[in-house]
């Protein structure tokens, strides 16, 4: 049935606008990880349904699936329109900018999904936990300016994997097909049939050449299969033994399937149900998208491995109208951005738990041998109990499913279990091991949680972790980060917070650690709030109960109205370079009290006092005072006034003397300062 909502409608589980139940046609088309569309021809009815085939309705199709009117146009016998799947609403919806690197595919997809310009009612499910390697000046980290569509075929060209586009839930598998046996053979031209084989790339021999030209030919297995070989030039610079050159071009024939042509076929299931052929093709009508099958190319004698990429599907029959099959060709997440090809990184494509899961559960139950079972009856009569065992007497089984009104469980040891695996009719499910893609519950108990990605429910407030990382986000934005950074490749410690996370290295508030390798920096914290205040410290920071700082460190950098002491005049600062004992660098005042062996001075942007004395000196009498500032410093004297005469003279760089004379026998009293 075919059904007709209004652009706005959310409930599509009631009739909508109308039925259509008049359609002149109605396909489906999907290519795997490509188009998904709807085409439908509907006449000018008397009750005028087709004056609702208007853009941005919505069509639901035979499967249930929704499609979104993007275009129509009137026909000679009524109305055709085109739709696509609802999935195509994201084409309209853009991403915020976000940072992508060192993400697994179940991260970076969640990332995207949850940083989008407006609110969606999409969700998403991934099992691919591979993590990229983008590096941290590559461009092809940031994911900007493209919609959700764009930014999930980017994912596809860094990761791989195959949609599901199920409504509003998306899916991106490693795999999303099974191999289901079918095997079809394909030998003469068939009309219903269009073939594409090219040979163009096939290779049966290569002259495998290494370093220095040593070389090896190797034969393809199917160098016969073809009318003449064909042979091929491969260069490995860097192998240099004939051994290790030979199994790299036995490695090389294995990987890249050289020897095998590259293959499409385009099957018109209606058409060809009329002929004779049919019968070798009838398995196709139980195919699903993106499953593997086998065509049997009686021609050149080789079996050809294929995976569904295109199904069309007749709504208004339920049958498959067309199916194609061959090389999975390259499509808009491929080809949207050519430059993803060239970026490096380290993805191993592996099976995802889910999906080893399931096959092995296909092939335990698709292999089984067969069991005996046992309808047990009470004494009326009545079948109360099914047994499914490994022998045909209960006495005697070991392997055993039982089902009854409590529940069903497997037991390796007979029919009285125990049971290690069950589901009860109070709401027990128990099992060793228990795979799925989405759980959904309240409350989770356990010791271990192991995942590539964890993220809390709530849309906009939520924590996510993955990797190394927890963050912690406030209406979409990321405002917490703690975990393990990467830069180059060393990894350090960190706590972020505040605005801006998502830039490399330009946190708004920063406590790093690193470990001291000799090249990089060993510490740093950075705290911004108005005016920048930042500590670096190549040596050791201590806080202790007194509320003292403590510091060794060639360097610190101060803002503001700070002031600087060091207690018992013993100096702050230890320093490996030789010329002078610390640096101070300072928008504001700085007040240094106790003794610094400097031999350099103060580079500053305010004003710095570097020694200040108070001082009793007796008339006609001068003092000698050190200030180890290394130059000829600036002199201020205030203090007792009279008839006096007040000198200074400078003995050498870091000593200062100070005369008073005519000062009628009375000492001076006061400040002698100097920077």
């Amino acid at each position: 049935m075919i059904k007709l909502y209004d652009s706005k409608e959310t409930n599509f589980n009631n009739n909508g606008l109308r039925v259509l139940s008049d359609c002149i046609s109605c396909k489906t088309k999907e290519e795997l990880n490509g188009l998904y569309e709807l085409k439908l021809g509907y006449p000018i009815d008397d009750q005028g349904k087709w004056e609702h085939l208007v853009e941005d309705n919505i069509i639901k199709n035979s499967k249930g699936q929704l499609f979104r009117i993007y275009y129509k146009e009137k026909t000679d016998n009524g109305m055709g329109v085109t739709a696509r799947h609802i999935y195509y609403d994201l084409l309209d919806n853009l991403v915020n900018k976000v940072d992508i690197r060192g993400l697994s595919c179940v991260a970076a997809l969640n990332k995207i999904m949850a940083n989008t310009l407006d609110p969606h009612n999409f969700t998403v499910v991934c099992d691919i936990s591979t993590v990229n390697t983008i590096a941290a000046d590559d461009k092809a980290g940031d994911i900007i300016n493209k919609n959700v569509v764009e930014a999930i075929n980017i994912l596809i060209g860094i990761y791989g994997g195959e949609l599901v586009r199920d409504n509003f839930n998306i899916s991106l598998l490693g795999q999303r097909g099974a191999s289901r046996g079918v095997l079809v053979s394909y030998g003469k031209n068939i009309e219903e049939i269009k073939e594409n084989l090219d040979l163009d790339g096939v290779c049966t021999r290569g002259k495998f050449v290494g370093k220095d030209g040593i070389e090896v030919f190797i034969e393809s297995q199917y160098i016969n299969n073809y009318s003449h070989p064909k042979n091929k030039v491969i260069n490995f610079n860097d192998i240099d033994t004939l051994g290790a050159l030979t199994a790299a071009g036995q490695k090389y024939f294995e990987d890249s399937k050289c020897d095998i042509p590259e293959f499409n076929y385009v099957i018109s299931m209606i058409l060809l149900s009329d002929t004779e052929e049919y019968k070798n093709f009838a398995v196709l009508e139980r195919v699903f998208l993106a499953d593997e099958i086998i065509i049997r190319h009686t021609k050149i004698n080789i079996d050809l491995k294929a995976k569904i990429i295109s199904i069309i599907l007749d709504d208004l029959t339920g049958k498959i109208e067309k199916v194609e099959c061959g090389s999975f060709k390259p499509n808009i997440a491929t080809s949207i951005n050519n430059s993803i090809n060239e970026v490096k990184k380290e993805i191993v494509q592996v099976k995802s738990d889910y999906q080893i899961a399931i096959e092995n559960a296909t092939s335990l139950i698709t292999g089984s041998k067969g069991g005996n079972v046992v309808i047990r009856q009470d004494n009326a009569g009545k079948p109360y109990e099914i047994l499914i065992m490994d022998t045909t007497d209960v006495n005697t089984c070991l392997k055993c499913w039982r089902w009854n009104l409590g529940g069903f469980g497997y037991s390796n040891t007979g029919v009285n279990g125990p049971f290690e695996v069950a589901i009860t009719m109070d709401g027990t499910i128990m099992g060793k091991f228990i795979t799925a893609l989405i759980i959904t519950g309240e409350q989770i108990n356990g010791g271990t949680i192991s995942g590539a990605t964890i993220r809390t429910s709530n849309t906009s407030n939520y924590m996510l972790l993955h990797d190394q990382v927890l963050d912690l986000y406030k209406n979409n934005a990321l405002n917490m980060r703690i975990g393990i950074d990467t830069y180059g490749a060393d990894e350090y410690p960190f706590i972020a917070f505040g605005r801006g996370l998502d830039e490399p290295f330009n946190m708004q508030n920063y406590i790093w650690y690193a470990d001291d390798d000799g090249t990089q920096e060993t510490g740093y914290i950075t705290i911004r709030a108005g005016k920048q205040t930042n500590l670096f410290s190549g040596g050791d920071v201590t806080i202790n109960a007194n509320n003292e700082i403590g510091i060794v460190a060639p360097l610190i950098r101060l803002s503001g109205e700070t002031q600087i002491t060091a207690p018992g005049g013993s100096g702050w600062f230890v320093d490996p370079w030789p010329a002078h004992a610390c640096a101070i660098k300072t928008t504001g005042d700085v007040g240094i009290g106790g003794k610094l062996s400097a031999t350099e001075g103060f580079k500053n942007l305010g004003k710095v006092f570097g020694a200040a004395w108070d001082c009793t000196i007796p008339d006609n009498t001068g003092v000698n005072l050190t200030h180890n500032l290394g130059y000829q410093p600036i002199i201020t004297c205030s203090g007792t006034c009279g008839n006096i005469g007040l000198t200074f003279l400078d003995v050498d760089l870091n000593t200062i003397r100070v005369w008073v004379a005519n000062n009628a026998g009375n000492a001076w009293v006061g400040r002698v300062s100097c920077w």
